[in-house]
């Protein structure tokens, strides 16, 4: 099945150095959206908005698409 996957946004909290913690105390995402971020389920526009509005990134730079022959 191909699918929109989030290790990049993983990435870029490491190397920017951002905990999760600080996204939940600043009401970046809910946890609902985190948990979906974490299981690479599916997140809303807002929260994708939200992200790269916060990580002055672009969508990009947070999601990757995974064709069938990737997974």
């Amino acid at each position: 099945i191909m699918a929109i996957v989030y290790d990049k946004f993983w990435a870029l909290l490491k190397e920017k150095g951002i905990k999760v913690q600080r996204l939940r105390d600043d009401k970046v995402v809910s946890q609902a959206a985190l948990t979906n971020l974490r299981h690479n389920n599916d997140v809303i526009i807002p929260t994708v908005n939200a992200l790269c509005s916060y990580l002055c990134c672009q969508p990009g730079d947070i999601m990757r698409f995974v064709p069938d022959s990737e997974e």
